[in-house]
């Protein structure tokens, strides 16, 4: 099956031709992507959605330096952005920006927000990308810990003892040596993005007191 760079809009991945089929991209090399092609809405799209209970998280990577410096530029730079979701006054928002797919930031729980880009494929809603956090309000820090693709399917996570865990398709997991890395810095650049395309709120939950 084919499916043209025009029916889907993202601002994300320009990919000319057929999508990639599942499995035969890694999540690592659709990062890497995401980096260096980003484009307007009207490309084919990548997905990536979050979903792994956690409460508190044992953050290895938080033990050392650079670890610690990124989750410190991840909490500043969605604090400045989006106040209101860190200071517990607004648990949903839903924005747009003309030419860019719709992003929505959810507080899932306690500290868990999501932060999503969405499309829709064939009546589906997709992720575009998806990422889970933890913010940790006290020490001002930002923790990625879910990170999930619908097309190629990718599903990886931060287990409670901060080791990051890939899940196939076939439901294998496996440890991944880096991830949390990846995923901070990766969500950093992608925060970086989203401040430059200008997206302005159309739905606001505010949070009953």
């Amino acid at each position: 099956m084919t499916l043209k760079a025009t029916r889907l809009k993202r601002p994300i991945l320009e990919r000319p031709g057929a999508l990639i089929s599942a499995g035969t991209l890694t999540a690592r090399i659709a990062r890497k992507r995401y980096r260096s092609s980003l484009r307007p809405a009207g490309n084919a799209g990548y997905t990536l959605t979050g979903g792994r209970d956690a409460g508190t998280l044992n953050i290895n990577y938080c033990k050392c330096t650079k670890g610690a410096i990124m989750e410190k530029k991840l909490f500043a730079k969605f604090e400045k952005m989006y106040p209101d979701i860190i200071n517990h006054k607004t648990d949903y928002l839903k924005l747009e920006s003309t030419g860019f797919e719709p992003l929505s930031i959810e507080r899932l729980y306690g500290n868990r927000i999501s932060v999503m880009h969405t499309y829709e494929m064939n009546g589906d809603l997709c992720y575009d990308p998806m990422m889970e956090f933890i913010l940790n309000p006290e020490e001002k820090t930002m923790t990625a810990v879910c990170f999930e693709m619908s097309i190629p399917p990718v599903y990886e996570y931060i287990d409670d003892s901060g080791t990051g865990k890939m899940v196939s398709c076939k439901g294998e997991e496996r440890t991944a040596p880096g991830l949390q890395e990846e995923l901070n810095d990766f969500a950093y650049e992608w925060l970086k993005h989203i401040a430059e395309q200008e997206y302005e709120p159309i739905t606001t939950h505010y949070r009953e007191e």
